[in-house]
């Protein structure tokens, strides 16, 4: 998941939910531009991210600045929208130094994992800690080490195991350049592969911005922007439940096409595969571009991707879920207008375009629209949000 903006709405911006009814329950409130309060602690709560409890409510994520300094804090909202645990959020880390960026995943209990970027030691290392359903913190008290070596580790990214744990991914500095690596950590706080992580890439250049998804058999799938060329291609590897890489060494080619592919969205196939969307410059302007990789590391569609979006100026940040079928639904911002609008298209399992060429808007109102966010809608569609001026 992307950011969703500040725990309420961003100064200036409201928050819009495109077809997005409010439960019928009495903790919610009734009037749609009132919000359910997750944090309103002293200080700044910031970067919030949400997933499934897997009962109807959900369970958030955002690092804190009420100690004055960064810390992690977490919270489970029912499906009437109470919350769970105690007021204003549990703190799963308070240890010196900065704790920020958190992603998170369901852990298949009702809780959750959670990884993050945290200063305690100086530098960027990768830390990560689980709570339950009951809001109790697990594994030792500040989170479990994933990676402390050399240089700087940041930009995490999260997939569960399917068995109470997780498998996180960053880029990392310990060689001089960004390279991507992985580690996963057991439903006990144990890791389970090589201290400090599992290199998936250390080509040369630098390679940034994974973003990773379950593979259905207790590894995972990780996509990521690769400068090995001289420009920004899209990369990805697979790597199992025992931490070896599957495909190619330092990765798969999804796309080198000529200018630059940049901030990449993945979602499973649903047959240890995976598709990815990200934004593509190889006309000049940016557009919309996706491919599909098997789980043998097969490009099943168009060398080079098939585009989603072509039109006029500049298309980008998109954000995929999968239409359980084989294919996904993009979103994205779109600026064909002058100004940034919302608009989806989905691609099926063969790579084919379903929708409007080049869309389907979904906001073009005066303004901007931005920071888009996509769930599935258990139908083969989605839900989005984004931010709107």
């Amino acid at each position: 998941m992307q950011d969703v903006g500040a725990l309420f709405f961003r100064a200036g911006l409201l928050v819009v939910v495109l077809a997005l009814p409010l439960p019928a329950a009495a903790d919610w409130p009734t009037d749609p531009l009132v919000n359910v309060p997750v944090c309103t602690a002293a200080g700044d709560q910031y970067t919030p991210r949400i997933v499934s409890d897997g009962g109807g409510g959900a369970v958030i994520t955002w690092h804190d600045f009420r100690g004055g300094d960064g810390d992690i804090y977490v919270q489970r909202l029912s499906a009437g929208g109470a919350a769970l645990w105690p007021a204003d959020g549990v703190a799963l880390c308070t240890a010196a130094g900065s704790q920020v960026s958190p992603v998170v995943v369901p852990d298949g209990s009702s809780g959750a994992v959670v990884a993050w970027a945290d200063w305690r030691s100086g530098g960027s290392d990768v830390f990560a800690r689980r709570i339950s359903a009951a809001g109790a913190p697990q594994w030792a008290a500040d989170g479990v080490a994933l990676c402390t070596s050399a240089g700087d580790q940041s930009s995490a990214a999260v997939a569960p195991d399917g068995a109470g744990g997780a498998i996180v991914a960053w880029w990392d500095t310990r060689g001089g350049a960004s390279d991507i690596y992985a580690q996963r950590v057991s439903a006990t706080g144990v890791v389970q592969w090589t201290e400090n992580g599992v290199a998936v890439c250390t080509a040369a250049g630098y390679q940034q911005a994974p973003e990773i998804v379950s593979d259905g058999a207790g590894g995972a799938i990780v996509t990521w922007a690769d400068n090995r060329s001289g420009t920004t291609d899209m990369y990805a590897q697979r790597i199992s439940a025992a931490g070896a890489v599957q495909w190619t060494a330092n990765g798969v080619a999804l796309c080198t096409a000529a200018g630059g592919q940049v901030n990449p969205d993945i979602v499973p196939d649903g047959e240890g595969g995976a598709i990815v969307a990200w934004s593509d410059s190889r006309s000049g302007d940016w557009n919309v571009y996706a491919q599909r990789i098997s789980a043998a590391g097969a490009v099943q569609w168009t060398a080079n991707g098939v585009a989603l979006c072509t039109a006029a100026n500049t298309q980008g940040n998109p954000a995929l879920v999968p239409d359980g079928a084989g294919g996904a639904v993009a979103a994205w911002e779109d600026a064909r207008t002058g100004t940034t609008d919302v608009y989806a298209q989905r691609v099926s399992a063969a790579g084919a375009v379903q929708w409007t060429a080049n869309g389907v808007a979904l906001c073009t109102a005066a303004g901007g629209q931005q920071d888009l966010d996509v769930v599935v809608d258990g139908a083969g569609g989605a839900i989005v949000t984004w931010d709107d001026a």
